[in-house]
């Protein structure tokens, strides 16, 4: 998980099990690493409160600017071209009347959606983030920031379009994935669009039996399909992304 970063003597623990004997014969030995990864994602279950908490999410920010590189790492360039790509495929060059952003760093994909709707909620937990997002540019009125926790509020409003790039990785807890997937689906219209990117994980988690239950990268996307007021119209899997298209089932008129 790229945007989430172990901290303290947790990191120096892990650096130096990397460079054991016992991790050495655990990449030769599935079962036990499967079981180790399986820990390791349990215990961040548990940590999950902390490690989504706005102090820890804001310390990023206040580290430095752009933390995650958006600006000028070439892949997360690629991953924003390809959100676009989808995301203009179903607009069909129409503008999305209500939009709305959860997360928004520090704005650079923000203007990106501004210039394809008319009105634009831009949410973020961290309020270093929020400071330098608003700063960014010369917004339109249309365009509002507002303090922001997934895990706690309640979303504003109902949406044409909800966009979350980078977000729901900071979640390991599937009671939590259920709260927001149900939050997620009530804020958007009948007919609406939500736009998810997630980080992949570890391939020896995404690929174990367990990864799906546990919901992690990939099965992350998979579990917001899984409401059945959503339809997937689009998606995109790449090495350390899934990029996926939801639009909300039109309601029908019982009669």
């Amino acid at each position: 998980m790229e945007h989430v970063v172990q901290k303290g003597w947790g990191s120096r623990l892990w650096n130096q099990f990397r460079t054991s004997q016992l991790w050495r014969l655990l990449k030769h030995i599935a079962v036990l690493r499967s079981a180790y990864y399986l820990a390791i994602e349990l215990r961040e279950t548990l940590r999950e409160s902390r490690l989504s908490s706005k102090d820890v999410i804001d310390e990023d920010f206040l580290k430095s600017n752009d933390p995650w590189n958006y600006e000028t790492n070439p892949q997360e360039q690629e991953r924003f071209s390809n959100q676009t790509a989808i995301l203009d495929q179903a607009r069909g060059g129409r503008q999305f009347q209500s939009a709305l952003e959860i997360g928004c760093a520090e704005g650079l994909y923000t203007e990106v959606i501004a210039a394809r709707c008319a009105s634009l909620l831009v949410l973020d937990v961290s309020p270093t983030a929020l400071v330098r997002a608003r700063a960014r540019c010369q917004w339109s009125e249309q365009v509002r920031f507002t303090p922001f926790d997934l895990r706690s509020d309640s979303i504003p409003g109902t949406f044409d379009l909800i966009v979350l790039a980078g977000v729901l990785e900071y979640f390991s807890s599937p009671a939590t994935f259920r709260r927001i997937r149900k939050k997620l689906t009530a804020a958007l219209k009948p007919g609406g669009y939500l736009l998810l990117e997630t980080t992949r994980v570890n391939p020896v988690v995404e690929n174990a039996l367990w990864a799906r239950y546990l919901i992690r990268g990939k099965w992350i996307n998979d579990f917001i399909a899984q409401d059945p007021s959503l339809e997937v119209t689009s998606s995109f899997l790449a090495e350390k992304y899934a990029i996926t298209l939801y639009r909300k089932r039109e309601s029908r008129s019982v009669g």
